[in-house]
């Protein structure tokens, strides 16, 4: 039987900034799956991970819906990658093949 995902420990504080901001967030809890739904009407769809709330917040200005995957700074590199389960989903979701190296953007 598959254990419940852990949540990343920087997740709360990253989902009240979001918040805070009038964005509506949604966690998912699904094997491979990005860790939040954000949606504030905005002009266009990126797909961005997030270490701190600033980021999470400049990410999502961007952006009518966003998935973001949530990374926490203090794990060592190889916690920062996306897991088997995730880079399963990303293949599929993107239609071509992706890495365990977080592949989006971070401008």
């Amino acid at each position: 039987m598959r254990r419940k995902a852990a949540r990343d420990e920087n997740e709360p504080e990253i989902v009240i900034a979001l918040r805070n901001a009038g964005y509506m967030v949604t966690p998912i809890s699904c094997a491979g799956v990005p860790d939040l739904l954000v949606i504030k009407p905005w002009d266009r769809n990126p797909i961005h991970t997030a270490r701190t709330p600033e980021e999470a917040l400049e990410k999502c200005r961007k952006s009518m819906i966003t998935l973001l995957e949530i990374k926490n700074p203090a794990k060592p590199k190889s916690g920062q990658k996306l897991t088997p389960d995730q880079v399963d989903w990303w293949t599929e979701a993107l239609g071509k093949p992706i890495t365990s190296d977080v592949p989006f953007s971070d401008e």
